[in-house]
């Protein structure tokens, strides 16, 4: 039986713990962004922007870490 799309995003979430943290990056992107177009006043969107900005590179950098004690948790 074929993998739904949320099965999917789901199992790639669980086979990877640090990919929350870009994932929710990428999230904080899109909303810092549109939500200046929908409310140009607010002053949260660029920070939200900017938070967003800060998660990715440090998701990435938390799975390299992952996998390399994983790699060695395993012994090969």
């Amino acid at each position: 039986m074929p993998k739904t799309t949320l099965q999917i995003i789901m199992t790639f979430i669980a086979d990877n713990p640090a990919s929350i943290l870009s994932l929710g990056g990428v999230f904080l992107i899109i909303l810092g962004y549109f939500g200046s177009f929908i409310d140009p006043n607010n002053g949260y969107n660029g920070i939200v922007f900017w938070i967003g900005v800060i998660l990715i590179p440090s998701g990435v950098f938390v799975h390299i870490l992952w996998l390399i004690t994983r790699h060695d948790r395993r012994g090969y």
